[in-house]
């Protein structure tokens, strides 16, 4: 037969047994405000920032010809997911570490595997970021001391930062560097056909302005000195000044060209992260606080009063009955 232990039981055997729950949960109380007063502080550094679009970057929204484009001036999701992702990576663990000396900071060796591994471990521990329902982000770092925490956090998103304008500049860059090539050759090949037209006129004796386009009127107009070769002459002449011409419209456009991809790739000229507020040293530790921590302790004590209670009465009536 099971023994019969129902609410209106343990609630009397909870009163009778009071002074013992009382105690347990002072003890835990009191044991929670110690540890509280005991353990390290740690404080946590936030800094909010939001996301610009990168197409306005991009040289077909620098330098628009024609047509209406509308482009919202603020990243949308797959920009911040990109961002989130950068913020997480290695690259941007490993350059931060790096700039603010967290290794010497932990006590740790940067050369030593496990420790290595260690400083990964504590970075993600302290450290987050994620995004808002506003489209913002916001950035948080976790240590003991509190302006260390706000200076990794204001690092992390400067880091952030020039990583994600990066991938877009060395996109632009590689553009620059084969137009900058295009440009040389063009540069080349014009000091080559300038020097060809000048030798054919000294040759030829045509000293006149040859249109590249074959035109009757203007070759007609051109006085052949009585040389027998002034046929000769000018079609060799209108051929180079052709080709030259092509070379300078191409120049012209190579050149147009390098100012778009060179537009923009400054940190100055234009930012992809805008600081909402920066990261500053908090003042309040991280956590419950001392208030709530001991009231925490002292629910957890009760708690753990009451089902102590409970079990020994109901070990006492199993074993009664089975008796």
């Amino acid at each position: 037969m099971n023994p019969r232990f129902d609410l209106i039981d343990m609630i009397q055997t909870a009163y009778r047994r009071r002074r013992f729950i009382i105690w347990i949960t002072l003890a835990a109380a009191c044991l929670g405000a110690v540890c509280y007063l005991l353990q390290k502080k740690r404080y946590k550094a936030t800094a909010e920032f939001i996301v610009a679009n990168p197409m306005y970057a991009d040289r077909n929204h620098f330098f628009r010809i024609s047509g209406d484009r509308y482009v919202d001036y603020f990243a949308g999701e797959d920009d911040i997911d990109r961002v989130l992702a950068i913020a997480q990576s290695s690259a941007v663990r490993n350059e931060v570490v790096a700039r603010m000396g967290l290794f010497a900071k932990y006590k740790l060796d940067p050369s030593n595997k496990e420790d290595a591994f260690n400083m990964g471990l504590l970075w993600k521990k302290n450290f987050n970021v994620f995004r808002t329902e506003y489209k913002n982000m916001e950035l948080s770092f976790t240590d003991e001391d509190p302006q260390l925490a706000a200076n990794v956090t204001n690092e992390t998103i400067k880091v952030t930062e020039q990583l994600y304008r990066g991938y877009y500049n060395n996109i632009k860059a590689v553009m620059h560097r084969s137009l900058q090539e295009k440009m040389n050759e063009a540069d080349s090949m014009l000091l080559l056909l300038t020097d060809s037209l000048a030798r054919l006129r000294e040759r030829y004796n045509i000293y006149d302005i040859v249109n590249p386009v074959r035109d009757n009127i203007l070759v007609g107009s051109i006085k052949s000195n009585g040389r027998p070769d002034f046929g000769w002459g000018m079609e060799q002449l209108q051929n180079v000044e052709s080709i030259k011409d092509k070379w300078v419209s191409e120049r012209t456009r190579f050149l147009g060209l390098l100012n778009e991809f060179s537009t923009g790739t400054k940190p100055e000229d234009l930012s992809f992260i805008k600081m909402l507020s920066d990261a500053v040293p908090p003042v309040k530790p991280t956590g419950l606080g001392f208030v709530l921590t001991t009231i925490a302790c002292a629910f957890a004590g009760l708690f753990l009063g009451v089902v102590i209670v409970l079990l020994q009465a109901w070990f006492r009536l199993l074993i009664s009955v089975k008796r």
